[in-house]
């Protein structure tokens, strides 16, 4: 847990070698890449058009969110090579993998660009989205140092969502989200007891499900 100056980053945690993380795009950042591949670990991690300082092989810039246009609307899937610079200088060799969204998935997306880009406009004087978010809007991107087929890691992706899918249990069932306390102190305690009770509910619900009421009936 960390106060509220400080943001999520992979260097934040401890690595170990032969892990796979994987990650959204909050964490595409080099440094935190190159820290999972100075621990020995594998990554997947999403990313956006902007998320990553991009070269090529022979140093040139690697302009992401033009590739993706130069795929047209045939194309579903693609692959490149990069190379992603940290602010520091160090290098970490990745593949880009590129799949097509499905078309609802793209209209959700382009209406919550527009939306954000509406909202930001009554500050701004500019309600117009950048149209190479516009471009990445159709595409799901990720950035991995693995070797794997790139339908097996989009289905190792997929597995992520099951943190979110935890976050939105805490949220709905134990109100997790609902912090009282503003004490640095007191928030820490507050979110320790619910992630305390959320594991001991898990718990009593595995015993629950491994013996169900039927079972015991036949048995007896």
């Amino acid at each position: 847990m960390t106060t509220a100056r400080e943001g999520e980053h992979l260097r934040r945690l401890e690595v170990t070698a032969g892990e796979i993380w994987l990650a959204d795009r909050g964490y595409a950042r080099g440094d935190g890449l190159h820290h999972l591949a100075q621990g020995g670990a594998d990554f997947v991690v999403r990313v956006g058009w902007n998320s990553l300082s991009l070269r090529t092989a022979r140093g040139e810039p690697f302009d992401l969110a033009r590739r993706l246009r130069r795929l047209g609307k045939a194309a579903v899937r693609a692959e490149w090579r990069a190379i992603a610079v940290t602010p520091g200088g160090h290098t970490v060799p990745l593949r880009l993998v590129v799949r097509r969204k499905p078309v609802e998935a793209v209209q959700r997306e382009l209406k919550n660009i527009k939306d954000k880009a509406a909202r930001r406009g009554r500050t701004r004087r500019s309600g117009k989205p950048d149209r190479r978010s516009l471009i990445a809007a159709r595409f799901t991107v990720l950035a991995t140092s693995l070797e794997a087929p790139s339908g097996e890691l989009f289905d190792l992706y997929a597995l992520r969502w099951q943190i979110e899918i935890a976050f939105k249990r805490l949220k709905s069932q134990l109100h997790i989200d609902l912090l009282p306390a503003k004490h640095p102190d007191l928030a820490r305690t507050w979110l320790l007891a619910h992630i305390v009770a959320a594991l001991l509910i898990e718990d009593q619900a595995d015993k629950a499900l491994a013996f169900p009421p039927s079972a015991q009936r036949r048995a007896a």
